[in-house]
């Protein structure tokens, strides 16, 4: 496998040229309530946030002072804020008849990199996160060949950033959806997983908007042409989310979810994905790009995977024998939690008067909790020193840019 990556790696290089803040108080108290309950942090806040079956905007009011208040006292070099909030409510961007969700944390690089690097000490398993804009094929390509060739085959997570400007015709979203100061939707983010395989690589695109990236297409296309065996799949189904703002949260959450139960798996991820959630006879959502000529194998969203998922559409399966599949257990790298996917859905599902149907608000309750552990963790270090210098650690360790 190494001497193929090296090989591909040749060719490649052939073809180119190459401080104090008063929401502490609320946070002490947050912490010895847990400390005098046998309730987890995550339930508490899961109660917080949805009291009485009902979003408490208020709860979410006063999570964004804290997180942000703590932010800015971990006084960090970089000026990117370590989380952002959008309030769906007011947002013109909202898609008609989305849910309001009030408002919605979302991750920055560092508090990315921060969350991978808890997931890989938590779970062993590898999420990189991409932070520039990258605008040619085969430096992504390099990347890929770099990243993989020290994954001993096992699957990799990558987070990597949209490059295409909203020409979608995806009934499910609207194109304001993307409408921002920079008038595109660079800031949309996509989950890939890939996995080195003994002659070439697999790819899994788990992106909600299914063909957003045409660099990774081109990336992969660019690798085929070494000689490489690239075999693609992608959700038949690609629209999951529904807020237009969670799709880092997404990201993570799903790049974990299907990485962990894959290591409880094994094998190839064409070999499980294709046998068990394999589509055939459907045609392509979505043309194939001008350059793009690697097929696309259509998979259903596995089951393990419906954890984030706020559409009733993404949860159809397209596959008969799924009628007799037993009740998917949702990922954990606790053996003794044995939660199906069905009754998470439910604990973080909220009724919902405008749509008259409860929804899945589980983005927005990992968005806030997210933000928490990212904190924590960053708190943990005695001053902006050692800080900083652990933030230069994981930005070498997961980063891919």
């Amino acid at each position: 496998m190494a001497h193929a990556f090296s090989m591909a790696g040749g060719k490649l290089n052939a073809l180119f040229c190459i401080g104090n803040h008063t929401a502490q108080v609320e946070e002490t108290d947050r912490h010895a309530r847990a400390a005098n309950s046998s309730t987890s942090p995550s339930e508490l806040l899961r109660q917080q946030l949805f009291p009485g079956n009902c979003i408490s905007h208020t709860a979410q009011q006063d999570l964004e002072v804290e997180i942000g208040g703590r932010a800015l006292d971990l006084e960090l070099l970089d000026t990117n804020p370590l989380f952002t909030f959008a309030d769906l409510k007011d947002a013109a961007s909202t898609p008609a008849g989305i849910v309001n969700m009030g408002a919605v944390a979302r991750p920055g690089h560092i508090a990315k990199l921060v969350l991978a690097d808890l997931y890989e000490k938590k779970y062993g398993i590898k999420i990189h996160i991409q932070k520039r804009h990258i605008d040619r094929a085969e430096h992504l390509a390099d990347l890929l060949l770099r990243k993989l060739d020290k994954s001993r085959q096992m699957p990799v997570g990558l987070v990597l950033h949209s490059n295409r400007i909203p020409m979608f015709r995806d009934p499910y979203f609207s194109q304001q959806l993307f409408r921002g100061p920079e008038q595109d939707h660079r800031d949309h983010v996509l989950p890939v997983i890939v996995q080195a395989t003994r002659n070439g690589i697999d790819v899994i695109n788990l992106d909600v908007l299914a063909k957003s990236s045409c660099l990774l297409a081109d990336a992969l296309c660019l690798l085929k042409n070494t000689g490489m065996k690239v075999r693609r799949m992608a959700p038949l189904i690609a629209a999951r989310q529904a807020d237009g703002y969670s799709c880092h949260t997404d990201a993570l959450q799903i790049l974990k979810d299907a990485i962990l139960a894959h290591k409880a798996r094994g094998g190839s991820l064409y070999q499980q994905y294709w046998k068990h959630f394999g589509v055939t006879g459907k045609k392509p959502i979505y043309q194939e790009s001008a350059n793009d000529f690697i097929p696309t194998s259509y998979i259903d969203l596995p089951p393990h995977l419906h954890k984030p998922v706020q559409r009733s559409q993404a949860l159809i399966s397209n596959r008969a024998s799924d009628r007799k599949r037993p009740p998917a257990i949702a990922p954990s790298a606790n053996a003794q939690k044995t939660q199906t996917i069905a009754e998470h859905r439910q604990r973080f599902s909220v009724y919902s008067e405008q749509l008259g149907k409860p929804v899945n608000n589980f983005l927005l309750f990992k968005g806030y909790r997210n933000a928490i552990k990212a904190i924590e963790r960053l708190e943990e270090f005695p001053d902006l020193l050692s800080r900083e210098r652990y933030i230069q650690s994981i930005q070498i360790k997961h980063g891919f840019e």
